[in-house]
């Protein structure tokens, strides 16, 4: 499909099963690359523009930020953790600059998952 929510769900479970020009499933029960890292003992976060919470699931719509462009939310294993959930934080909190944005703190820390 050419819709950007098959791309992410691609992305992070390696497949685009059921997906149609009307969008995906949601959500996905499938595996995905957050299990893989896990199980591997490896640590990660997903770093999303524009929720509406410093880190969790955001699943409510307001713009320019909606879940469909947020490919961890769509999988129930991570939305349903509370703990997965606190991996996914705000990539540009208000007042962001290059140097303060927590990507950029992870990386230049040497945390970065």
């Amino acid at each position: 499909t050419h819709y950007s929510q098959a791309d992410y769900l691609a992305m992070l479970g390696g497949t685009t099963d059921n997906c149609s020009s009307a969008g995906c499933p949601w959500p996905f029960n499938g595996p995905n690359l957050v299990d893989r890292l896990e199980a591997a003992g490896l640590t990660w976060k997903g770093y999303m523009e524009n929720q509406n919470m410093a880190s969790g699931c955001d699943l409510s719509y307001h713009q320019p930020y909606t879940p469909e462009h947020n490919p961890f939310v769509g999988f129930t294993d991570i939305v349903n953790s509370p703990t997965r959930c606190s991996q996914i934080v705000l990539a540009n909190p208000s007042g962001c600059s290059v140097t303060v944005c927590p990507l950029i703190n992870d990386l230049n820390s040497g945390s970065a998952p």
